[in-house]
């Protein structure tokens, strides 16, 4: 990307490496509202859609989660009214698992009644890595859950999420069961 963007008082020369404090300082700020705007949406889309709408966020809490898991608040986040979240979350594994396809990860949660974190639950789960305790969540492809991008097919799920520098949100487009091979291993946790 050339040329600048201009934010009102803000201004960003250089978004990939940015060489002046002021760049950091705003593109800080931007990355930090747009992970904040896509987990509202993600988080909005989830509530008002009933077909996904399973109360698993609403009905657990820090209790409910087990051995090897901790509780993810979704703390600072609005519903579909624009109302603050309260009281609602999910467990989330501490450590990773190893799964070369994101059928093979799947299988493995909901073998142990659990599922794959959806593409919000981890980007919120990311930025708080180090309160939470969770291991490899910076260094490790993740397979999530998500969304289909072609209702008609299952060939195009959003599948595998990395951070990318220090940021938590990039997401990779990837076929579901079929091996890859990056440099860092493709693992998973479950959630519930």
């Amino acid at each position: 990307m050339s040329g600048d963007i201009n934010m009102g008082g803000r201004k960003i020369s250089s978004v990939g490496s940015p060489t002046v404090s002021t760049d950091v300082t705003t593109k800080a700020y931007v990355d930090n509202q747009m992970k904040i705007k896509v987990a509202d949406h993600e988080v909005r889309s989830f509530i008002s859609n009933q077909e996904n709408n399973d109360a698993s966020l609403s009905s657990v809490h820090a209790d409910n989660c087990g051995a090897g898991e901790v509780y993810v608040a979704l703390e600072g986040l609005k519903d579909e009214n624009d109302d603050p979240i309260t009281d609602m979350g999910f467990c989330l594994e501490q450590n990773l698992r190893v799964a070369t396809t994101w059928a093979q990860a799947k299988s493995a949660c909901e073998g142990d009644g659990k599922r794959l974190p959806r593409e919000f639950e981890w980007i919120i789960a990311c930025e708080r890595k180090a309160a939470l305790g969770l291991n490899g969540h910076s260094t490790n492809w993740e397979w999530l859950a998500n969304y289909k991008l072609d209702a008609g097919s299952d060939a195009y799920l959003m599948v595998a999420s990395v951070p990318w520098g220090n940021r938590c949100s990039t997401q990779v487009v990837h076929f579901p069961n079929v091996s890859v091979n990056p440099a860092n291993s493709l693992t998973f946790r479950c959630a519930k």
